[in-house]
């Protein structure tokens, strides 16, 4: 993840994004994200979570910390790889796409325990969010975007008109459709919310980094 400031861009549009499914493995008797706290403070240094790629999830570290769960981060190359080694239960917790989290769980490979953004998913309705589960983490709303920038100081006018256009293209209904076989979700946001956005990220990241939880790289 690269983080800009937005002075270094112009924000113009969030175009379309989601929540995580945070799932767990079958393999070990938890059906709940509270039930998950427990099991692994009851079971220090057992547990571990998957990830692709090659760095850390700041909302997942940062949920991990505010719960005190005990996990030990796994690395893997790609994506792919989490899901085999969380199918046979080499990993027991990972962060999940919604439409990724489905299949696993009509499979019997695992439970979604919960969903990280404020409000329940449409495709998951019987998922409650980390907020609902009463672990602590009232407050708790994390999502992944995927956004339109410009260059340092384009004009107003432009970014504005630009805004406008993005959200009108992606509430199209084929467009919309598209973006919600995919599980994701669309936020009409203006320019000024999407820096408000950009910036409390940067925040939350750079209070991992203050932790020594996440190196920057």
């Amino acid at each position: 993840r690269v983080l800009f400031r937005s002075k270094d861009v112009t924000p113009i549009a969030i175009i379309s994004g989601g929540g995580y499914v945070l799932m767990v493995t079958s393999t070990i008797p938890v059906k709940t994200l509270a039930e998950l706290v427990a099991y692994s403070k009851a079971n220090p240094g057992k547990l571990n979570y998957g990830l692709a790629g090659g760095s850390l999830l700041p909302e997942m570290e940062e949920l991990r910390l505010k719960l005190g769960l005990d996990l030990t981060h796994v690395q893997y190359k790609g994506g792919s790889q989490v899901y085999q080694a969380f199918s046979t239960g080499e990993v027991h917790f990972f962060p999940s796409g919604v439409f990724q989290a489905i299949p696993l769980v009509t499979e019997g490979k695992g439970r979604a325990v919960a969903y990280t953004e404020s409000n329940r998913h449409r495709a998951i309705p019987d998922v409650p969010t980390v907020a609902e589960s009463k672990v602590g983490a009232s407050d708790y709303d994390a999502h992944f975007w995927i956004g339109l920038f410009g260059p340092a100081g384009l004009p107003r006018d432009i970014v504005n008109r630009l805004n406008r256009e993005v959200i009108e293209m992606s509430q199209f209904p084929e467009n919309l459709g598209k973006m919600r076989n995919l599980g994701y979700n669309t936020y009409p946001v203006t320019p000024v919310q999407m820096a408000a956005e950009m910036e409390s990220i940067r925040k939350r990241v750079a209070a991992l980094v203050g932790k020594g939880v996440i190196k920057p790289q």
